[in-house]
């Protein structure tokens, strides 16, 4: 295994340094030389999703699920690939599950939270929202988020205090 372990090495190297196509390359050759390392697909998945190749990145994301099922990221990472290609309900079935394994996974309570805005449930979202916040006190998207729901709800003075918030955290993201 030490050749996989290099191949590794030089891929999060890459990655580290910006050089996506080639970490992909020492990934997608890492696999082929460990084909059950679950870590390697979940870089893979990573990868693909930034390439836009969204369809090997499900392909790997659900790789990853096949070899370790408790892989909260890898569901909240396959519920945004989802998501993206307009599956809502499986997109939350995924968010679901990773927030089963994982409850105190404040991406995938905001996940979940945008997901369920976009489709409508208003009440679910500003849940989520509250979840996402309650793990994480400085997560700025949480806070955003939540102030754009609020403000579609017309509840204006609480949306400006949860863009203060955002703004506060992040001020550079205004």
């Amino acid at each position: 295994m030490p050749k996989v372990h290099a191949l590794k090495s030089r891929g999060q190297t890459a990655f580290q340094q910006g050089r996506a196509r080639e970490a992909l390359n020492h990934y997608l050759q890492a696999s082929r030389e460990a084909p059950n390392d679950a870590e390697i697909w979940h870089m893979l998945a990573i990868l693909h999703g930034m390439s836009g190749n969204n369809d090997e990145a499900e392909h790997c994301c659900r790789r990853v699920i096949r070899l370790q099922p408790g892989a909260h990221s890898a569901h909240n990472n396959l519920g945004t690939i989802l998501k993206g290609k307009g599956r809502y309900k499986e997109a939350a079935d995924c968010y679901r599950e990773a927030l089963r394994l994982a409850p105190n996974h404040a991406a995938a309570a905001n996940n979940l939270g945008t997901l369920l805005r976009e489709t409508g449930d208003m009440g679910g979202a500003l849940t989520q929202y509250q979840n996402a916040i309650r793990q994480k006190p400085d997560y700025a998207e949480a806070y955003s988020n939540l102030g754009a729901l609020l403000q579609d709800m017309g509840r204006v003075q609480e949306a400006l205090q949860a863009y203060q918030q955002a703004v506060q955290l992040q001020p550079a993201n205004a």
